[in-house]
């Protein structure tokens, strides 16, 4: 029986890559030399804004004398989904995108919805940049409102968008060309909303054979929203308009059932446990059953998110207060820790403790994973 936690950006400081970009904007230039350059600055930018953990907190002793059982980097220029999602995908061998997982399939169908997200889209002198998602969610009533709007638009190609939650939509379709394009819309290559939040979208678009129709769709759901007065209102009241849709993808089968539970608050991940028949249960449920567990700890996420460099270190200690908590007697455990590029699987045994030549630290974790 192992208990395993999915510590996911917990070695990803806010800011530390684009601080590192902003220093040198010629060291995201594919080459090895620029790649060490690049990590150095990652390193430094990261250093500053990284608090120390209590010395004799549990899991620092811990940490210390665990083993390193696997690692894997993406230094692809531009990646489609982060460490955690890549980790999950393949744990639960999904077909599609984890992100994609936040809508069931709908009862009585063998298709999974397509899933898109209602964004805010910021224009930059030459670019645009995704805003978290989060701060541009709207509520209930004004999803239902938008996505009438864009309908009006989009009836004529038989495709209709669907607020199946405020945050979280999907597109139907009502013949067969239409359902020939969402087909096609599926097979393209969609970075995620967690990997793009915070950056100059061009690198994160969707790619493929379909993308231009892809473009053209939201050009559509754009000049619905242009100037909409429900827009109009957020930006009265302070709050970001909502000004496009992002292509999560679509999450068919979970083909393993590597957990028998899984506890998250996060409904993607949710979503995929249940798809491979997993028992789910919030994060903070109680007492930690003994039986085979993934327990999705996602304190870094929402600071991730944000570019929170301070709420970010506070996540490590509220991690490391829940370890003290509810984590010190288990064993065996097992750790994936992930950053932007990287996730690394260590393993903690009651053995480890005794075995001094070990010496892994949270710091050292950091600097490798740049």
């Amino acid at each position: 029986m192992t208990l395993t936690i999915l510590c996911a950006g917990a070695l990803a400081p806010p800011g530390a890559q684009r601080a590192a970009l902003e220093a040198d904007p010629a060291a995201a230039a594919p080459s090895a030399l620029a790649a060490t350059q690049l990590r150095d600055r990652m390193r430094d930018a990261s250093a500053a804004r990284l608090a120390p953990l209590p010395r004799a907190s549990t899991f620092v002793q811990r940490l210390r004398r665990a083993r390193v059982v696997a690692r894997e980097r993406n230094d692809d220029a531009a990646p489609a989904e982060l460490p955690d999602e890549r980790w999950l995908r393949e744990r639960f061998a999904l077909d599609g995108a984890v992100a994609a997982c936040v809508l069931p399939c709908d009862a009585g169908s063998d298709r999974a919805p397509l899933v898109i997200r209602p964004v805010h889209l910021h224009l930059g002198l030459d670019h645009l940049v995704l805003a978290p998602p989060a701060r541009a969610t709207p509520d209930d009533e004004e999803a239902r409102t938008l996505a009438a709007a864009a309908n009006r638009w989009l009836e004529e190609d038989g495709l209709e968008l669907v607020a199946a939650r405020a945050d979280a939509w999907r597109i139907d379709a009502h013949d067969d060309r239409a359902r020939t394009t969402l087909a096609d819309f599926a097979a393209l290559r969609a970075p995620s909303t967690r990997v793009a939040s915070g950056r100059n979208v061009s690198a994160w678009l969707p790619q493929g054979e379909a993308a231009s129709r892809w473009r053209a769709f939201e050009n559509l759901v754009q000049m619905a929203w242009f100037e909409h007065p429900l827009n109009e209102d957020r930006v009265r009241a302070g709050r970001l308009p909502v000004s496009g849709v992002w292509l999560e993808g679509r999450a068919g089968v979970a083909r393993a059932r590597p957990f028998e539970s899984v506890r998250t608050d996060d409904l993607a991940v949710a979503g995929l446990a249940q798809r491979a028949g997993s028992r789910v249960e919030a994060f903070d449920a109680g007492a930690l059953p003994a039986q085979h567990t993934l327990v999705d700890a996602g304190f870094w996420k929402e600071t991730l998110a944000e570019g929170d460099a301070e709420g970010w270190n506070d996540a490590w200690l509220a991690f490391d207060r829940w370890f003290e908590r509810e984590a010190t007697d288990a064993s065996p455990i097992r750790l994936v820790l992930t950053g932007e590029r990287e996730w690394v699987e260590l393993a903690f045994a009651n053995a480890d403790r005794f075995k001094p030549w070990r010496s892994v630290t949270r710091e050292t974790l950091l600097e490798r994973a740049r």
